[in-house]
């Protein structure tokens, strides 16, 4: 619970007041960034990612972070813009070995 609380105080510290984030499940966080496209959110992600792993331990042990972008000109909806950020996230911790980020338009 320590670690989801820091990495969660974390993201909202890498983000703006306009945006939000939040525990979606288990482990899992939703970071909606408003009015950001794919490369913008990407790059963000990246941010995020290195940030927690530099700074958020377990006994000396580093925390990493895989994450999945989309953005919502890639989908029509909520249901579909979760969907796809969560096969990213997929892709990103169980093919490309964790501790990545992968936007969703490079699993075409």
């Amino acid at each position: 619970d320590q670690v989801l609380q820091r990495v969660t105080q974390l993201i909202s510290s890498k983000v703006r007041n306009v945006d939000f984030v939040a525990r979606w499940g288990g482990e899992e966080m939703v970071a909606a960034l408003v009015g950001t496209n794919e490369d913008e959110a990407y790059k963000k992600a990246e941010e995020i990612r290195t940030a927690v792993k530099s700074r958020v331990k377990i006994k000396d042990i580093p925390v990493t972070v895989s994450v999945g972008v989309t953005s919502f000109n890639k989908g029509g909806n909520l249901k579909e813009l979760i969907e796809q950020a969560d096969k990213a996230m997929y892709e990103a911790k169980h093919n490309r070995g964790k501790d990545n980020s992968v936007r969703f338009s490079e699993l075409k």
